[in-house]
C-alpha cells in the first residue's frame, strides 16, 4: 500500500502533495501524447503491463512514463483507472455518495432550462467543496484533464457520455451492496457526464 491501495489523504501527505504525483504523471503523459489516441480510455491495455507497472510504482522505483516500456499509452491509462478502483475509499466518498446520487436523480428529471441549470451547478458547486481538499482538488485536476480528452473527441471518439461510462464506477461505488445496483450506475454515470457537461461552471 505504498501507492495503489492507500489512502488519497495518507498518500498526499506522504509525498507532501495536494494531488498524488502518480495520478499527475498520468495525465502528464496522456496529455501529451494520448489525447488523440482512438478509444483513450475505453480500450483496455496490456494487463501485464499495467501490473508490472503497478508493482514498480508500489516498490517505489524511478518510473519515468515517456520511456520505455511504456509506449503503450493505454496502459498508462489503464494504470490510472486501477488505481482509482483500488483505493479504499471512491473518490467521490462514501460519506457523500448518497447526497451525490439523490442530486443525480433530482437532476434527471430536471429541463435544460437557465433556472435549473444554475440550480444544477450551485448544488454540484456545493456537494463538491464539502468534500476533503486532497480529494476536492484531486477531482478538479482529474476533470480538467478529461475536458482535455473530450475537447479532442472528433479524434479519440471520446465524448463526455464516454468518458462517464468508463469513470462512473470507477469512481463512484456504495459502502453498502443494493438490490438498486443497476439504478446507481446509471445514475453515477449520469453524474459524472453532468459534472463533465458544466465543468467550467462547477470549479471556477
Amino acid at each position: 500500500e505504498n501507492v495503489f491501495g492507500k489512502r488519497l489523504v495518507e498518500l498526499c501527505h506522504k509525498e507532501k502533495s495536494t494531488v498524488p504525483s502518480f495520478i499527475l504523471s498520468c495525465i502528464e503523459a496522456i496529455d501529451n501524447r494520448g489525447l488523440e489516441v482512438d478509444g483513450i480510455y475505453r480500450v483496455s491495455g496490456n494487463l501485464s503491463m499495467i501490473q508490472k507497472l503497478r508493482l514498480e510504482v508500489d516498490q517505489e522505483k524511478p518510473v519515468n512514463l515517456n520511456n520505455s516500456p511504456w509506449s503503450d499509452i493505454h496502459v498508462i491509462a489503464g494504470s490510472l483507472k486501477l488505481f482509482f478502483r483500488e483505493l479504499p475509499e471512491p473518490l467521490f466518498t462514501y460519506d457523500a455518495y448518497d447526497r451525490f446520487i439523490q442530486c443525480s436523480m433530482i437532476m434527471s428529471s430536471c429541463t435544460n432550462s437557465n433556472n435549473d441549470t444554475k440550480s444544477r451547478i450551485k448544488r454540484l458547486r456545493e456537494l463538491l467543496h464539502g468534500l476533503p481538499k486532497n480529494t476536492r482538488t484531486t477531482i478538479y485536476t482529474l476533470f480538467a484533464h478529461f475536458q482535455r480528452v473530450i475537447e479532442q473527441g472528433e479524434k479519440n471518439r471520446m465524448k463526455a457520455q464516454n468518458i462517464a461510462i468508463v469513470f462512473g464506477p470507477t469512481l463512484m461505488w456504495s459502502k453498502n451492496e443494493s438490490f438498486n445496483l443497476a439504478t446507481n450506475l446509471v445514475l453515477q454515470n449520469r453524474l459524472i457526464e453532468l459534472i463533465l457537461t458544466d465543468h467550467e461552471q462547477i470549479f471556477r
